[in-house]
């Protein structure tokens, strides 16, 4: 949800645009259609956020007439809008076409009938916002909704936060999950829901509001509020002194950025990364939407790929083999292409490996042959 002012001034800084004409008309078509798809989700919150509302077959014309209006409205979006304006990246283009698939699918659940699975993808649009508006702190800070506080409704910590960072409020986003931190320590409980809620905070700080004085004192905050499990303890700690390396300081750009904020990672696949992940992936999408070619652009995509293979949480599960075969494809037959192949081949084996073994469909493994040919010295 973008307002075109703030965004085409951010966005021609960052691209360097020289003709800013130009570009205007492609920022406003786009801020315009989000605010218009804003608009509409807005319109259908208070019966989306009441199960009885939802529900009661009185309603029904009036919330399929507002999911329908929804729906056509992110269909309105144009995705060739946003190659424009920030560059070949995937990250938003899968954002707009999984908000469209769940609101197809909503619809035809609604109109059959099934109400409960429809109103669950329905709420689920707001992580696919969640998604875009931490790509990088674009756009602004705060969209008013008046009429609808989330914080008078009952929903959980998680989806609450969602919704505040659909609204761009990173503020109420990072106390809603501050306070439910609180409650969790109170009570000495330090079950996985406490470690995505920290996750949760750290891409909210540092991909939207990238404060990191302020993320730094939450760290703290944690550290010494209660006495946190060892395996807590070290992970924040080793956060802390992750973000304080970047602190009232500007970071690094480009490709060489990116990797030296990487070098302070401590070992493969941790969580302890976090930080450095977080840092990197924004760089890197800053940089992409410079419109590098060729081996700079697959580069960008594999250091993407790896930094994602960390981030695994908040729905970004599936993004390292987009880009490691985004990679391949951008420099096929390549050293950097192999390394692309084989990191890809590892995020698929571990995707369907189980209890009962590495079950891979014979579909996969068909792409699988297809990119290592493509990969291929």
């Amino acid at each position: 949800m973008i307002r075109f002012i703030l965004t085409f001034f951010l966005l021609t800084a960052l691209l360097g645009c020289a003709d800013k004409e130009k570009n205007k008309p492609r920022s406003k078509e786009w801020a315009n259609q989000m605010q218009k798809t804003a608009q509409s989700f807005k319109n259908l919150v208070p019966e989306l956020y009441s199960e009885e509302r939802f529900t009661d077959k009185k309603n029904a014309p009036l919330v399929l007439k507002k999911i329908k209006n929804y729906r056509d409205n992110i269909h309105d979006i144009k995705k060739g809008v946003a190659i424009k304006l920030l560059g070949e990246d995937p990250y938003v283009l899968k954002s707009v076409r999984t908000l469209e698939d769940l609101a197809d699918r909503a619809l035809r659940l609604y109109k059959r009938g099934d109400r409960d699975n429809s109103r669950i993808l329905l709420k689920a649009t707001t992580n696919t916002c969640f998604k875009c508006h931490t790509r990088q702190n674009l756009g602004p800070k705060s969209l008013s909704w008046s009429g609808f506080d989330p914080d008078s409704h009952s929903i959980n910590p998680f989806e609450k936060a969602q919704m505040f960072v659909a609204l761009r409020q990173y503020d109420k986003a990072q106390k809603n999950l501050v306070e439910f931190l609180e409650e969790k320590e109170a009570k000495k409980s330090f079950s996985m829901t406490y470690d995505d809620a920290l996750t949760y905070y750290l891409m909210i700080s540092l991909r939207g509001d990238s404060d990191y004085s302020k993320t730094r004192r939450f760290l703290k905050d944690r550290i010494h509020s209660t006495k946190l499990p060892t395996r807590l303890h070290y992970k924040i700690k080793n956060w802390d002194q992750d973000l304080a390396a970047y602190e009232k300081k500007d970071l690094p750009t480009g490709i060489l950025g990116a990797k030296e904020v990487l070098k302070r990672n401590r070992e493969a696949h941790s969580d302890k990364n976090l930080v450095n992940d977080l840092i990197a992936s924004q760089i890197l999408h800053q940089y992409l939407m410079t419109k590098p070619i060729g081996s700079s652009q697959a580069k960008a995509y594999y250091l993407l790929g790896k930094t994602y293979e960390d981030i695994v949480t908040a729905g970004y599960w599936n993004l390292p083999e987009l880009y490691f075969e985004l990679c391949i494809d951008q420099v096929p037959h390549s050293k950097l292409a192999q390394s692309c192949y084989k990191r890809y081949r590892e995020n698929i084996v571990l995707g369907y490996s189980g209890s009962s073994g590495t079950l891979i469909p014979e579909d996969e493994y068909r792409r699988l042959k297809t990119l290592r040919e493509k990969a291929a010295n």
